[in-house]
């Protein structure tokens, strides 16, 4: 089967998706599977398949489709699947699938801002699992990750999570940090300058 042949799989399935008949969607991608597709091919295939059976309301089938998915894509060295589900776990509020993704991001050669984004997400995940300490951990890995680059989404999301444990002086003390980074844009500066006049009462 040529390119253009699997090129025209994806696109009779996505058709199948518009027109509501998800199952016949389905069929097509575990067709280009058992295919000559390469791998980099049928990992799409597989995060296709995650959202159709998201739609459906199949979240196991959800998730085995992304470890499909993730087996192929670690053959080439990608992590795009893998982002996927750990969004996709986020979401259904699966924390423990989640931090098990987010580990692996952390771990790989996707891109230090991706990494800060990862490290943010599992922050999140062990807050929402009652791990106060693990939560912190990721806070401050993730702004290592992001510093570099003088972004700060991470440090932001650490002050206001100070903030929420009424640990005012540790929220006051980065958002003041932060507020002295020259590459803040003029609205990053009306923003914090904003929540210090909160924090500050």
């Amino acid at each position: 089967m040529s390119n253009d042949d699997h090129n025209a799989k994806f696109y009779l399935a996505n058709e199948h998706v518009n027109n509501g008949r998800h199952e016949d969607a389905l069929e097509v991608f575990r067709e280009l599977l058992k295919s000559d597709m390469d791998d980099g091919g049928k990992s799409m295939a597989c995060l296709n398949m995650a959202t159709i059976h998201d739609m459906l309301g199949q979240v196991p089938q959800a998730l085995a489709a992304f470890d499909r998915g993730i087996g192929l894509e670690r053959k080439f060295g990608t992590f795009t699947v893998c982002q996927r589900k750990a969004t996709y776990c986020m979401e259904k509020e699966r924390w423990e699938d989640a931090l098990a993704e987010l580990n692996v991001l952390e771990r790989s050669t996707i891109s230090d801002l991706d990494k800060a984004h990862a490290c943010l997400n599992a922050a999140t995940a062990c807050e929402k699992l009652g791990q106060g300490s693990k939560a912190l951990h990721w806070y401050e890995r993730g702004i290592r990750y992001e510093k570099p680059h003088h972004r700060f989404e991470v440090a932001e999301n650490l002050a206001w999570y100070h903030s929420s444990k009424n640990r005012n002086r540790e929220s006051i003390e980065l958002y003041e940090a932060i507020l002295r980074e020259p590459s803040l844009t003029e609205a990053d500066k009306s923003r914090i300058k904003n929540n210090l006049k909160i924090m500050r009462g």
